[in-house]
């Protein structure tokens, strides 16, 4: 974790657990970007809390509130 940028501290990062998209994630994807009008970018996001198991997912790019694919969306930025 040497080459990351200077803005994002390495403790940070140390416990992601990070992996490549898997094949069933990708096409998946693809079917909810079309169902649920998001991108795909997002639809990826959403699959691959899906297939980890997560609830909730934190993201401002979605709307609030919604569940997509078993994850229920949450805006942390929206107000109460």
């Amino acid at each position: 974790m040497t080459n990351l940028p200077l803005s994002i501290p390495a403790d940070l990062l140390a416990p992601a657990r990070l992996r490549a998209a898997y094949a069933q994630e990708v096409a998946a994807a693809i079917e909810t970007s079309i169902r649920h009008q998001v991108n795909y970018w997002d639809a990826l996001i959403v699959e691959a809390a899906a297939s980890a198991g997560c609830a909730r997912l934190l993201t401002e790019d979605l709307d609030d509130g919604q569940i997509i694919s078993g994850v229920r969306v949450t805006n942390p930025f929206r107000g109460p």
